[in-house]
């Protein structure tokens, strides 16, 4: 398991000055739209922690509903990009925590964050591991605290509509790749029952559930048209799609 997590660390070290370029700047579309469906069930509170936190996406949005947040990643040159980001912002309310993200939840008290944000975490985890990390994540929270959740869940490969497969051969995405070779961390898609049943012993509430496909834009900066693709194929698709987000709160 060591090694499992080491490999993930050093991949995620290698890549970090390049992850937003090839990762978040051709989801931001996608997640804009996305999150915003969210965002209603984030009232402003005292203290918001983002786990596994990256290049700091999560915090860029939801970071100044809140009077103190944690940053918290396994990655020191992943960190080292968020901090960037939310010092030309002026933030000075973020403490920035290079630590394993099971060893933070085993060590913290309960109940202490009004949201916790996790996107893109569980699905580098070893698949017994995962209902384990969620029931630690909604320890953490207070009552009426969020918990929202976004993960790679698996679909069988010919479920992609054609539509959302021949836009994204096409997307920048498709042309978008990190100038190192280096090892890919051992990840795989979850299965989104499995996922949902994770939360029955936590005691926290399925606020809202929601499928979409990862779809990109053919240009940046995007336009229109990219825009309104994106919009409308998730809207006539997404039910049957790749990603699973959820918002869970306790009671």
């Amino acid at each position: 398991m060591i090694e499992h997590f080491e490999r993930d660390r050093l991949h995620h070290e290698a890549i970090a000055h390049e992850y937003d370029d090839v990762v978040v700047r051709p989801r931001a579309i996608g997640n804009d739209l996305l999150f915003k469906r969210f965002a209603r069930l984030i009232r402003p509170g005292a203290s918001m922690l983002d786990a596994a936190c990256g290049t700091g996406h999560m915090l860029m949005r939801f970071a100044d509903r809140f009077d103190h947040a944690v940053a918290l990643d396994h990655s020191a040159a992943m960190l080292a990009q968020a901090r960037r980001k939310a010092l030309e912002r002026g933030w000075s309310h973020i403490t920035f925590k290079c630590e394993d993200i099971r060893g933070f939840v085993d060590n913290s008290p309960a109940s202490q964050f009004d949201l916790i944000t996790c996107v893109g975490f569980l699905h580098h985890l070893l698949p017994a591991d995962v209902s384990g990390a969620v029931a630690g994540l909604a320890r953490l929270l207070r009552p009426r605290g969020v918990l929202l959740i976004s993960e790679p869940v698996k679909i069988k490969p010919d479920a992609v509509p054609a539509k959302i497969h021949d836009w994204n051969r096409r997307s920048l995405a498709a042309k978008t790749h990190y100038s190192l070779a280096v090892d890919d961390p051992e990840e795989e898609p979850l299965d989104s029952e499995l996922l949902l049943r994770t939360f029955a012993p936590t005691g926290l509430e399925l606020a809202r559930v929601l499928r979409s496909f990862e779809i990109f834009p053919h240009s940046h900066p995007p336009t229109v048209k990219d825009r309104l693709a994106i919009w409308a194929l998730n809207q006539r698709y997404g039910r049957a799609g790749n990603v699973l987000t959820l918002a869970a709160i306790r009671a």
